[in-house]
Formats: C-alpha cells, structure tokens, sequence
C-alpha cells in the first residue's frame, strides 16, 4: 500500500520525518473514513437483503415465462425478454452472452409480465413529416 512504501522510504532515511508526516496522517484519516464507509454499506446490505427465491418460486417464474412466450405476441415476447434479461454483453459476432436475472419480488405474481406505461406507438416520438 502507499502508507507502507513511505514507511519504507522513512525506514530507510530516504525521507524526511516532516515531508511523510502530513502525508501519512492524511492517508490515514482517508484510509479510516474508507473502512467507516465499508462498514456503512455491509449494514445497508445487510439490512436490505431479499432472500434467494425458493425453487418453488423459479419454477412458478418459468411457467409465467413460458405461458407469456406462448402467446404468440411479439410485443409479449419482448416484454418478457426484457423483464428476465440483465444484460447482454457483445463480444463478436459468435460471442455474444445474455445474463439473466430473477426479479426480486418475493412471490411472482400472474401480472409480473406486462407492457410498460408509454409505450411509443408506430408513428414515433416526433410530428410527421411531409418530405425528407
């Protein structure tokens, strides 16, 4: 770390006790504000944890998934896809890798899947044209 490469070079006499004095003492007030902060969030996380879903709860999240692809709408299909996807991450043309995920409510519910409000019809977000 930083604060052993000065206490190294202090160590050594190749600096000066008042150059690396602030210095360290800086470092030290960050690196404590640092492990202050971590501790914060490790008890918000903590706090904040949603169990894993049951296997119960996977199974009922495939058969929603499976009746809603089923439809035969590509607008159902697409919302979804875009319910159950993460990301997906490009690499080349053969490379390319979806990650899924499992929505966090505790129990799926028969309307988990369902079109967002706004959807933007055919015509576009901007007044038509008359030429181009």
């Amino acid at each position: 770390t930083t604060i052993e490469r000065y206490l190294d070079s202090f160590e050594a006499n190749r600096l000066p006790e008042a150059t690396c004095a602030t210095r360290l003492r800086a470092l030290s007030a960050r690196l404590a504000a640092l492990r202050q902060t971590q501790a914060e969030l490790a008890d918000n996380l903590a706090d904040s944890a949603t169990p894993p879903p049951t296997t119960a709860d996977i199974a009922n999240l495939g058969r929603q998934a499976r009746q809603a692809l089923a439809s035969g709408t590509p607008t159902k299909a697409k919302i979804v896809l875009q319910a159950l996807t993460h990301e997906i991450r490009v690499h080349t043309r053969n490379q390319i890798r979806p990650t899924f995920r499992v929505p966090s409510t505790p129990q799926p519910t028969a309307h988990m899947f369902r079109a967002p409000a706004g959807l933007v019809g055919a015509e576009g977000l901007e007044p038509p044209t008359t030429a181009l």
